[in-house]
């Protein structure tokens, strides 16, 4: 997997299965290695609704520490119609305008939730694959 900028937004599926990994790197924390990552403020957001129950708010807080969360900008409503057909709910129609208008790749473990998007999508797994094969990774692990 090649790609021209090293930067993804990551929808709420990546940052969840970071803060349920077990694995030795999360594919956030691969993505994080050589990339600028990128969520929404609504993605943030769902998290705390998501992990409620687990009480993990710190490690919540600490996870967007280290990513960069873009607020919804009033501009991206009038993008909201060209994906309102093309995704499930509104909320992924505004994900989608953030990552057009910022020219951001998405990077998910559902691509069929934006494969109709016309979109850049990565799944996961491509990265934690790229980041095995990576020198870094060799070479900690040498």
């Amino acid at each position: 997997m090649k790609r021209s900028k090293n930067e993804f937004l990551v929808d709420t599926s990546i940052l969840i299965e970071h803060l349920e990994c077990e694995n030795e790197f999360s594919i956030l924390e691969a993505a994080l290695t050589n990339s600028l990552v990128f969520t929404t403020v609504i993605n943030a957001s769902e998290l705390f609704v998501i992990m409620k129950n687990r009480h993990i708010d710190g490690e919540i807080k600490s996870l967007l520490s280290v990513i960069n969360v873009l607020g919804i900008h009033s501009r991206y409503s009038l993008g909201v119609p060209i994906f309102s057909d093309l995704t499930q709910n509104y909320s992924d129609a505004i994900f989608c305008v953030v990552a057009q208008m910022n020219k951001l790749p998405i990077l998910t473990f559902n691509e069929e939730k934006y494969k109709n998007t016309g979109l850049k999508i990565y799944n996961g797994l491509e990265v934690i694959n790229d980041f095995r094969q990576s020198d870094w990774f060799r070479l900690v692990n040498s």
